[in-house]
């Protein structure tokens, strides 16, 4: 490992990553675009300029200078023409539409690139959530004229929740907006961008594919292997390739963009007889990577797919593992300049974490079982790159998606021979759609293969006694867990005892970190009101238990709090109590239901009100006296907003659950 260690770009590459999370984290970088960009010109002088041992500290500075930088140059806000700077309630806002997303139950949802406030050119973004119309359908480029008041993303109501405000945020976005069919006007527009025309040729592509007589299910599918399109795909087919470990297969990735490097590299080797025939090949290859990177729309994960193997395709020019390691930091780089917050990005992380595993470990795996049989050897080469990948994905996979499925060699196995196929054929059928020419033959056998395909995805996904699920790690947790693994790793390469000390470490800490997170958890003492829609949880934390208090659905409660529960080391146990006041250490606290009734003997209670109770909540200040008054979702929005109004009045603190989210009295 130490001749990939000194590779520049690596030392680079490090700092430069430094430099964006330090940013993220802590905004180290406060200065402005102008200052900014001398600080980095005077750098490059003194590079220019100085002796080698103050050139060497310069660039490593330079590039976590970069990282700092380029971080606070990619949020809008930190611009001088940010939206926010001037928008005021009543402007006319014009946003021109730059993505669709997955729609939801009531809403269309878009990603909008805010214009102009008023008559004031502007920067920013914002999410859109349009009401749903059997008329009115964006485009990429359309644009919008509103004045709709904007609301800010909301926080994750209950803890452990998924934190979409943080999410958005690493997306530009921190602002969103609900626009009613008769607030907006909708102007048309032919396309002017180049993902404008990407979404063009796409959406010609999808009526192709259309067209050629597939089912509902089957065209899904489709949309979502070769355009990257999987607004269509149903919940239940969705949760089952979830549950399989092929979730990766309907979203457009490393794997599929590897197999399509792998079927361009066949079909031109013949090139390779010419004189500089692999340089023409790996240029040809490269550009029908970017003409399908076109196609499907442009989206961020190919574009990363497509970046990182037009790297590969270059570094396999010399035929050296060396080459494609140098490729892979190459490209990593290359793309980190160009939008730090890809770094953030889960698709990102997990893509060069599986290639580099692969890279790394499937050779060695691939060694250690010798098998003649040509067919055996075929499925066990699959079946190293499965466990390869799937060695430094493990715990990345369980910090975001708090799951294993342990099928998912199984899945591979009878997946991925088959996926290359689909791939070809379906790209096939897809340009042949583009000049509306249908071959009944290819239809039909791709109809029938996609069929398979799900059924035995679905099949692996209904064997849940294989899917470990309910698995959370911290962010020390997981930065141990690497620790782990690649210290054993070394152990089992290079044999050294330094390695194995490292590893037993990593398990001390690791231990360590567990047992001190458990004693923190079992001495909290807490009385909480948890956020469900239309629901009572009211609960009580004492030690390993959560006891469960006039709570409304207690059958479905471990699973709505399952991430809560699992990482405070806690269960559920009912504790049906019919009395509506409750001590918690030195407070009282009263609840008040639908009924409305309470005693007046009580005073400066904790009031909590459930399920609408028609109340005179003047009165009741002025007899009770309470020291907060809190209402969870149990509660018509209307009767929350005129207690709110009346707690204001009196000024008595208001707690809305659906506003603020979990109460907690500790």
């Amino acid at each position: 490992m130490k001749k990939y260690g000194r590779y520049v770009p690596l030392h680079f590459l490090l700092l430069y990553g430094l430099g964006i999370v330090l940013q993220d984290h802590h905004q180290l970088w406060t200065v402005g675009f102008r200052e900014g960009l001398g600080l980095l010109v005077v750098l490059l002088m003194i590079l220019y300029l100085a002796g080698r041992i103050t050139r060497t500290f310069c660039s490593y500075l330079l590039f976590f200078l970069l990282g700092l930088f380029l971080t606070h140059q990619s949020e809008p806000n930190n611009s001088e023409n940010y939206y926010q700077n001037y928008w005021q309630e009543g402007s006319v806002i014009r946003v021109r539409i730059t993505e669709e997303l997955r729609a939801n139950s009531y809403n269309n949802r878009y990603y909008g690139a805010v214009v102009q406030v008023a008559s004031q050119p502007v920067l920013g973004k914002l999410l859109l959530n349009v009401e749903k119309d059997s008329v009115t359908q964006f485009k990429v480029d359309d644009e919008i004229f509103f004045t709709t008041p904007l609301q800010d993303i909301s926080p994750p109501k209950n803890p452990y929740d998924f934190d979409y405000r943080a999410y958005l945020k690493r997306q530009q976005v921190s602002q969103q907006v609900f626009l009613k069919s008769n607030t907006y006007l909708h102007h048309q527009k032919e396309p002017h961008t180049l993902k404008g025309y990407a979404n063009q040729v796409r959406a010609r592509l999808i009526r192709g594919l259309a067209n050629q007589g597939f089912s509902e299910e089957v065209l899904s599918v489709l949309q979502a292997l070769l355009l990257g399109q999987r607004n269509g795909i149903s919940y239940e087919l969705r949760e089952g390739y979830a549950k399989a470990g092929a979730i990766h297969i309907l979203a457009i990735s490393g794997l599929h963009v590897g197999i399509l490097l792998l079927l361009l590299n066949f079909l031109m080797k013949p090139l390779e007889a010419f004189s500089k025939g692999r340089i023409l090949k790996t240029m040809l290859v490269i550009f029908l990577l970017w003409m399908f990177a076109l196609l499907t729309g442009l989206s961020a994960s190919v574009v990363r797919a497509v970046t990182m193997f037009s790297f590969v395709s270059i570094g396999l020019l010399r035929l050296s593992k060396t080459s494609i390691y140098h490729s892979l930091i190459s490209s990593m780089l290359c793309l980190l300049l160009f939008k730090p917050m890809f770094l953030f990005e889960v698709g990102f992380q997990m893509s060069y974490l599986a290639v580099f595993s692969i890279v790394w470990l499937q050779p060695k795996i691939y060694a250690a079982v010798s098998i003649r049989n040509t067919i055996f050897d075929y499925f066990w080469q699959l079946l190293s790159v499965s466990v390869a990948a799937q060695v430094l994905i493990l715990p990345l996979s369980i910090y975001y998606f708090h799951q294993v499925p342990m099928l998912f060699w199984l899945t591979n196995l009878m997946v991925i021979p088959f996926l290359g196929i689909i791939l070809g054929g379906g790209i096939c059928i897809m340009l042949l759609g583009w000049w509306n020419v249908q071959i009944g033959l290819l239809s039909s056998f791709l109809e029938r293969l996609v069929g398979l395909m799900n059924q035995v995805i679905g099949w692996i996904g209904m064997q849940e006694q294989f899917l470990l699920d309910g698995l959370y790690l911290s962010e020390s947790a997981l930065i141990g867990s690497y620790w782990l693994i690649v210290t054993f790793l070394l152990f089992f390469q290079k044999k050294s005892y330094r390695y194995l000390v490292l590893g037993l470490l990593a398990i001390l800490a690791l231990q360590l970190q567990f047992f001190v997170q458990k004693v923190i958890s079992l001495q909290k003492t807490e009385f909480m009101v948890f956020h469900k829609s239309r629901s009572s949880i009211i609960a009580t934390r004492r030690q390993h238990q959560l006891q469960l208090l006039n709570s409304d659905e207690v059958s479905n409660i471990s699973e709505y709090l399952e991430g809560y529960l699992a990482r405070e080391h806690l269960e559920v146990v009912e504790q049906k109590d019919p009395s509506n006041v409750y001590f918690f250490k030195e407070q009282t606290i009263l609840l008040v239901d639908s009924l409305g009734a309470y005693p007046s003997s009580v005073q400066n209670p904790v009031v909590l009100l459930k399920n609408s109770p028609k109340i005179n909540l003047e009165r009741m200040i002025k007899s009770i006296q309470p020291i907060q008054i809190v209402a969870d979702a149990s509660n018509y929005r209307s009767y929350a907003e005129r207690w709110k109004e009346t707690s204001e009045k009196f000024q008595i603190p208001f707690h809305s659950t659906s506003e603020n989210g979990v109460y907690l009295l500790d």
